[in-house]
């Protein structure tokens, strides 16, 4: 049986109900440098789960500050110099090959003795490192508040230490350090239900909606927050217009993108996100741009 969410829908629509509850699994897959981050179709597989989890997953983002502050304490200044990423949880069910995926220089073989195949591990030995980098896909959440994940590359940089007693599960803690995975240096993506209002608000909404003289698919309704589109050029202005107080965050291919600029396309599918915040909650619109 599945502990995660199946899908990002929500039973729950009350942002002030909604409650993280529950473990997860934990699915993995070999990183190549400069690879796109595989889709929760690829992840989420049998032959990609690490094991099942023990006592639940725990994430971690830290960040190393610097204050500039002048003697008399009037000036200040504070800016983020550092800041790391990491994801441990609990694996209960596992082989020596899993073993091997969490230090570097270990290695794991298959052997044949008298019929009998066995995993034969072998660790140690700082001149046997090898790169041990992998995308990592957290998949936690309930029908009620929906799907959750949790994306990342990196590698376990803790000891591992498996306790052996006659009465516990023998449990594995790896701790993995995430590392950037694009150009903007984003370190993980987390992805979760759309829970927008409590009860008795109305989330704000656009009242208008252009990318240049393009023609969405359906068209424009402040209700609807997914769209499509089709186009040649190698840019088209985007202009999203909503109530007075209500801000408007545009990102393009996840670069951000001042209200009433011009988008530049790539060829194939551009996700633009249009996030329109008010004091009522937020609604979130998916404009999906294919570039021939």
């Amino acid at each position: 049986m599945s502990m995660a969410g199946k899908t990002y829908a929500a039973s729950n629509q009350d942002r002030l109900k909604a409650i993280p509850l529950g473990s997860g699994n934990v699915y993995f897959l070999p990183y190549v440098e400069g690879s796109p981050m595989p889709s929760d179709a690829d992840f989420e597989r049998p032959a990609n789960m690490v094991g099942r989890t023990k006592n639940g997953a725990t994430f971690n983002h830290n960040m190393t500050y610097y204050t500039a502050k002048s003697d008399d304490g009037v000036a200040q200044k504070r800016i983020m110099t550092e800041e790391t990423a990491s994801f441990t949880w609990g694996v209960m069910t596992w082989t020596l090959a899993t073993v091997a995926q969490f230090i570097r220089t270990a290695s794991a073989s298959v052997v044949e003795e008298d019929g009998v195949s066995s995993y034969v591990l072998e660790g140690g030995g700082l001149g046997n490192q090898q790169a041990k980098k992998y995308w990592f896909h957290f998949v936690g959440g309930d029908t009620i508040d929906g799907k959750f994940t949790l994306t990342g590359v990196g590698e376990n940089i803790d000891a591992l230490a498996a306790a052996f007693a006659v009465n516990s599960e023998t449990v594995l803690t790896p701790n993995v350090e995430f590392d950037p995975y694009d150009a903007a240096g984003h370190l993980y993506k987390m992805r979760g239900a759309y829970q927008p209002t409590a009860a008795g608000e109305t989330p704000p909404t656009l009242t208008n909606l252009t990318l240049g003289s393009l023609t969405l698919d359906p068209e424009f309704d402040g209700a609807t927050t997914v769209y499509e589109t089709e186009t040649t050029n190698a840019t088209n202005t985007i202009t999203a217009t909503a109530a007075e107080g209500d801000d408007v965050v545009i990102t393009v291919n996840g670069n951000s993108l001042t209200n009433g600029g011009a988008a530049t396309w790539q060829t194939g599918a551009n996700i633009v996100l249009i996030a329109v915040s008010g004091a009522s909650g937020s609604t979130i619109y998916t404009i999906t741009v294919n570039k021939s």
